[in-house]
């Protein structure tokens, strides 16, 4: 059997890298709670200096260790960059931010799950009860708007027990 595992693991490893090294390494940075939190953190409010970060997250400062170690995956990753420069009135001198790289990565996971709205609407004031198309209220959330325009409505007399 140790044969065996030694082929599948070939196998999984070549899929595997199908994958360019660069998405892998986003995927696995974004995988943790703390770093995603880091990272939309960031994302929402740009450039942010440690002590920023730190305040905003709640994390306490002897844990800055923690923080520091999380801040050092994102960068690995290409997600995020830290920049060391002096600003008139900050006595910080390290800010991080999203790179453009992160952005491009997170708009692109967000497009890939964006609902139809316009579509979402029509669907929303075409509301049947369910006594009146024959269809129960999940059927009728898998129907395409093309579908609804050809079917037929039919009226179910209520039953009465």
């Amino acid at each position: 059997m140790e044969d065996l595992n030694k082929i599948s693991n070939k196998r999984i490893k070549q899929y595997a890298e199908e994958m360019p090294i660069e998405l892998r390494r986003a995927i696995g940075a974004l995988s943790d709670e703390v770093r995603l939190g880091i990272f939309f953190a960031m994302f929402k409010y740009g450039e942010m200096s440690f002590s920023q970060i730190r305040q905003e997250l709640e994390i306490p400062t002897n844990y800055s260790g923690y923080l520091s170690y999380h801040l050092k995956k994102l960068e690995n990753s290409a997600l995020i960059k830290n920049d060391y420069s002096k600003k008139t009135g900050i006595t910080n001198y390290s800010f991080y931010d999203v790179t453009e790289f992160g952005e491009k990565f997170i708009d692109g996971l967000m497009k890939s799950i964006e609902i139809d709205y316009s579509l979402k609407e029509k669907l929303e004031t075409l509301k049947f009860p369910s006594n009146t198309t024959g269809f129960s209220g999940h059927d009728m959330a898998n129907i395409d708007g093309s579908e609804l325009t050809q079917m037929p409505l039919l009226r179910i007399p209520d039953q009465t027990v």
